[in-house]
């Protein structure tokens, strides 16, 4: 909960701060591209692959500060078995998130390194299967745990902070590649190490 306080408040502050550079933003629909990553997660969950979308919105102060929207999801199941039985888990998380990158290059270089943040929502699911080696499980009702197997499953939202910093490399007039290294707080938090490519509308 005081996670979730502290969030909340650096939001307001960024909000109110952004309000007197109004003036100088320039917010449109300016490209739309592709991630892809490696990340770990938290705990005994293990690696896996994370994907997503992301669109380029403008900028806020111009050239420098830019925003940008990102769809993200990643899933990893796992399965240990012992003398007594089987158990199946899987994990699933879909983030939403605004995100600001602050670039360090000037305006036309091809390699532009850059550091930012972001805030959004998490929804995360998580379900475990256990089955006996003694006896084909019983389920009773949707979330069940008897004595020869069953299944738990649960889900919830969040809110998560991102934390990002990486380089964009221009391809062609069009199309900006880039490499990043991310850290996220919240659900199952994650570091990862993701690349993507920018296709430019405007």
């Amino acid at each position: 909960m005081r996670r979730k306080a502290v969030i909340i408040s650096i939001s307001v502050f960024l909000m109110l701060a952004g309000a007197s550079v109004f003036a100088q933003t320039n917010i449109s629909f300016m490209g739309v591209g592709g991630t892809l990553g490696y990340i770990s997660p938290e705990s005994d969950i293990g690696s896996t692959i994370a994907f997503g979308a992301r669109a380029n919105l403008g900028t806020i102060f111009k050239p420098n500060l830019k925003l940008m929207a990102e769809g993200l999801v990643w899933s990893k199941g796992n399965e240990e078995s012992d003398l007594y039985g089987t158990v199946k888990t899987n994990w699933r998380q879909i983030y939403i998130t605004a995100l600001t990158k602050y670039s360090f290059g000037k305006s036309g270089e091809k390699i532009s390194p850059y550091v930012g943040g972001g805030l959004g929502m998490v929804f995360y699911r998580f379900k475990s299967e256990y089955k006996s080696s003694m006896m084909i499980k019983a389920n009773v009702g949707s979330n069940s745990m008897g004595l020869y197997g069953g299944t738990y499953s649960s889900s919830d939202s969040d809110l998560a902070l991102h934390f990002l910093g990486g380089v964009d490399y221009i391809l062609s007039p069009q199309l900006t590649g880039f490499a990043e290294f991310r850290y996220v707080t919240d659900g199952a938090d994650f570091w990862g190490i993701f690349a993507g490519a920018i296709y430019h509308l405007k």
